[in-house]
């Protein structure tokens, strides 16, 4: 899906790509656990022949060899609206089970925590979402 969604992008010769899930909202600026780098926006390079993950599930955000582009680390996070809703988890772990019944493309721990009755919440500070 995600190497769809970039062919589709690319056509608008784009200077930069911001890659974000329709569940997915950027917040604010005071909280920064994920101390790793997880690529959202990246300056588009015409002249490079991408390549792409090619395996039924955890295919990447943009394709591979984009890893060599300079990066940083800002102090945004990024909310997943994916895991709020029941019957949105229960969908995601039946699509998961079927890309990768045995967990060859992930964790099956991980997988199963889809599903976990008593998860670790932690609580979101509210940052205000302007409604019309």
């Amino acid at each position: 899906m995600k190497k769809k969604q970039w062919d589709e992008t690319i056509k608008t010769n784009p200077d930069w790509i911001l890659n974000l899930d329709a569940d997915e909202i950027i917040e604010d600026e005071y909280w920064n656990a994920h101390n790793r780098y997880n690529p959202f926006l990246i300056r588009y390079k015409p002249e490079i022949n991408y390549t792409w993950n090619e395996k039924a599930q955890h295919c990447g955000r943009f394709p591979v060899n984009t890893s060599f582009f300079k990066k940083t680390i800002t102090e945004f996070r990024v909310k997943h609206l994916g895991w709020s809703r029941k019957e949105d988890r229960e969908g995601k772990y039946s699509r998961y089970k079927k890309l990768d019944p045995d967990a060859i493309y992930g964790i099956k721990a991980q997988y199963d925590s889809i599903l976990d009755i008593n998860p670790n919440l932690v609580k979101w500070e509210e940052w205000g979402i302007c409604e019309n």
